[in-house]
């Protein structure tokens, strides 16, 4: 639990590091369980640029800044 805690704690420090400022205002990471990033972003429009954000290579920035295993990331509404 505290592995995972730890690792969470990561993923939210990369995220202020590498993600826009629009989309931090809108989103951020939540919970990593069995490899997958779940990221939780306030409405439909900031999911959809997440996800635009994510697949121009955010992930990438994202996955190599925070330096957990993280095998796929998905983005839910809160």
């Amino acid at each position: 639990m505290s592995r995972t805690a730890s690792a969470v704690g990561e993923l939210n420090e990369a995220w202020d590091a590498v993600a826009p400022a629009e989309l931090r205002a809108r989103a951020g990471p939540k919970a990593l369980s069995r490899g997958v990033l779940t990221i939780e972003a306030d409405d439909h429009a900031a999911r959809y640029l997440i996800d635009r954000w994510l697949r121009g290579g955010g992930e990438t920035l994202l996955l190599a800044r925070a330096g957990a295993s993280v095998r796929r990331v998905r983005v839910v509404l809160s």
